[in-house]
């Protein structure tokens, strides 16, 4: 992560430039991984990620509920 208080202006319009770049990308990455029956569909509204905050939470608790790490004895 990058300290962009601290960053050259060049640094920042770089970084800045990165991020708008990759939005779509991640859009699309993520209406792919919401593609399945009942997952929560993103409409365009600020309503719809209401939704998708829920199914992120859960699956997130669920992984973490079902991880299981090795540890020595």
């Amino acid at each position: 992560m990058w300290d962009t208080m601290s960053a050259s202006r060049e640094k920042r319009k770089e970084l800045h430039e990165a991020y708008v770049r990759e939005l779509e990308p991640a859009l699309a990455r993520l209406r792919i991984r919401l593609s399945g029956p009942g997952d929560p569909q993103l409409d365009g509204s600020i309503e719809s990620l209401d939704a998708v905050n829920e199914w992120f939470l859960s699956l997130i608790k669920e992984r973490h509920d079902t991880e299981t790490v090795d540890l020595p004895s």
